[in-house]
């Protein structure tokens, strides 16, 4: 089995400039559970959009984007102001598929398998603005490269 080597990038926009538009290109919402501690119990919980495309040669280019983190202490949940990380994920991926999709992209619902304790690069999105008020992303324009 061939080992493959995972290329970070740190904007979706940028691993977009790489991609090739004759592929397609693989993303969905996931959240990454942390075990607890075990000394003090505390887990943290990531809601990510995992952006990647495979390469001919092996390699994995990828983004990650980090939409929301959740702490807990003995698996108690700290929600402190009540977010809604589900709908805050949801929102952003929305944004993330069209952003895909507008730069003639196919989109493949779907997740590139990686090694286990793999640690990733985390990344952005540029076309994401949080809006503390409604705890919810929203669209923001970015300009493609010619």
């Amino acid at each position: 089995m061939t080992t493959k080597n995972f290329i970070g990038f740190n904007s979706l926009e940028k691993l977009l400039e790489v991609c090739d538009r004759t592929q397609p290109v693989d993303g969905m919402p996931v959240t990454d559970s942390g075990k607890p501690d075990r000394r003090f119990g505390i887990s943290i919980d990531r809601h990510i959009i995992l952006v990647s495309q495979a390469q001919p040669n092996g390699e994995v280019l990828y983004c990650r984007i980090i939409t929301a983190n959740y702490q807990a202490l003995a698996g108690i949940g700290a929600l402190s102001r009540g977010e809604n990380y589900s709908a805050r994920t949801e929102s952003a991926w929305k944004i993330v598929k069209d952003e895909i999709r507008g730069r003639g992209f196919e989109l493949r619902e779907a997740l590139v398998a990686t090694p286990k304790g793999y640690q990733f690069l985390d990344g952005q999105a540029e076309c994401l603005r949080y809006n503390k008020d409604t705890d919810l992303f929203e669209h923001r324009e970015v300009e493609e490269p010619a």
